[in-house]
């Protein structure tokens, strides 16, 4: 895999670009705090200060690297050998290995940093067990919940990080276990009746809400196991033609009153005649009234909470964008090809939202501009992401890495 870094000024003429370095590696991505871009090339870490792109540290391991996990105190990460059932901590600030968690009789299918205390939560293929190590004695294992079920999403920890949920299966049954992150010792075991779930996460009053493929419905529950909520996608959150009534806890439902079949009132099309650095995005005075199609592929509301993108697998090419102020929509950007991802900007006075299409093209949307960023003719852009200060951007496919960065004036 290649790295690839490329010097860029992101502003409305993105049209002057210069290659500086390429370096080949696996993986790349930046540190939550922004300070650092981490790369990896077999079984050697490498770790670029992001300040003035010089190398900062290498660390070795003896195989190769499966994964790498950030922790949420910005020093330490932990990297994954899967097939030798080992998982290394290592600082940012320091040279040598802080820690080691082995089991050589086991495959580690996933691991990550779990509550503020950062204690290490391992996944362990063929016990099916999610095991729970305290980061500086992992010679004992704080639990271990059996039957665990959907490794990399069927779990979370609420916002305070008091408290632990994850998917376990009883028979053929799949029930969300609470743990406690004081004590580690389980709360509540809810049982879903009839609901097969494969992934939750927590909202910001500590309910659990837990989405399934299978129903095609999405379940809001309490932490004492209170089912709150169902909602049925074909009868809460569909419907191009219906129009539904308004509930009387006065919830929003954003309907459109065209037909099936019709084009969209105004949209903006990226991909054909193009003037690289930019385009024009066409917008209506009034409101749009836009439904979004059962099933959704992408949502996501901007850091500063005014905007909110959408992303569904009936229109997989067109992105909508909505106002949270009163739900309405106020862009349609329709892409000629599949789009693949959209982030946000990591800025709260900047809403930016990136479009990645799986072509050489970036595309950028921004309240009242938008942007468009040629990389290369052989890069195909799969995913972007933003550094925390929003300066600069990473870009990704699955053999290649760009890095773009305002020139220096």
């Amino acid at each position: 895999m290649c790295c690839t870094f490329w010097g860029l000024r992101l502003d409305n003429t993105c049209n002057n670009m210069k290659s500086v370095d390429i370096i080949k590696c696996d993986m790349c991505f930046f540190s939550h705090d922004g300070l650092f871009l981490i790369y990896t090339i077999i079984n050697k870490i490498f770790v670029i200060q992001v300040k003035n792109l010089e190398m900062y540290r290498i660390y070795v391991e003896s195989y190769k690297v499966d994964d790498i996990k950030l922790s949420s105190d910005n020093i330490h990460f932990l990297t994954l050998i899967k097939n030798k059932g080992c998982v290394c901590i290592y600082s940012f600030y320091k040279n040598n290995l802080i820690n080691k968690i082995c089991d050589y009789f086991q495959t580690y299918d996933h691991s990550f940093f779990l509550s503020k205390h950062n204690n290490i939560g391992i996944v362990k293929y063929e016990k099916k067990c999610l095991t729970i190590y305290n980061m500086n004695n992992p010679e004992k294992c704080l639990i271990n919940i059996e039957n665990i079920k959907y490794q990399n999403k069927g779990y979370c920890s609420n916002y305070i990080n008091t408290i632990f949920a994850c998917l376990v299966e009883n028979k053929k049954d799949v029930n969300i276990l609470l743990l406690s992150l004081f004590n580690y010792t389980i709360i509540k075991i809810i049982k879903c009746i009839n609901f097969f779930p494969n992934d939750i996460l927590f909202s910001k009053s500590d309910h659990i809400i837990a989405y399934s493929n299978k129903n095609r419905s999405l379940h809001i529950y309490s932490i004492d196991g209170d089912l709150l909520h169902v909602y049925k996608y074909a009868e809460d959150l569909g419907g191009n033609t219906k129009n539904v009534k308004k509930k009387k806890k006065k919830k929003k439902n954003i309907k459109s009153k065209r037909k099936k079949n019709e084009h969209f009132s105004f949209y903006t099309n990226v991909s054909e005649g193009i003037k690289e650095g930019e385009y024009k995005l066409k917008r209506e005075k009034g409101s749009v009234e836009v439904a979004t199609k059962i099933g959704i592929t992408f949502l996501s509301f901007s850091i500063c909470g005014n905007y909110l993108s959408v992303l569904n697998e009936i229109h997989n090419n067109v992105v909508r964008i909505y106002e949270t102020k009163n739900y309405s929509c106020i862009a349609i950007l329709q892409q000629k090809n599949k789009v693949t991802f959209i982030q946000w900007d990591n800025i709260l006075y900047k809403p930016r939202l990136l479009i990645c299409t799986c072509t050489c093209y970036l595309f950028m949307w921004l309240p009242f501009e938008c942007a468009v960023i040629k990389i290369s003719n052989d890069f195909v852009c799969k995913e972007a992401e933003w550094n925390n200060d929003g300066t600069l951007l990473l870009t990704k496919n699955d053999n290649s890495l760009a890095l773009f960065y305002p020139r220096k004036k």
